[in-house]
């Protein structure tokens, strides 16, 4: 994601996450920052 060629969302499923929203918290959670804010 921080290299900006993978999308949020495939990463969220690759993962295994099913929805988008539990996926960002978790990542904040983890990172302190959204998945969002580093693809940027």
């Amino acid at each position: 994601m921080k290299t900006g060629t993978r999308k949020v969302q495939d990463v969220y499923l690759e993962v295994g996450f099913k929805n988008p929203s539990h996926f960002a918290t978790a990542f904040k959670k983890q990172f302190g920052v959204s998945p969002t804010a580093i693809s940027q």
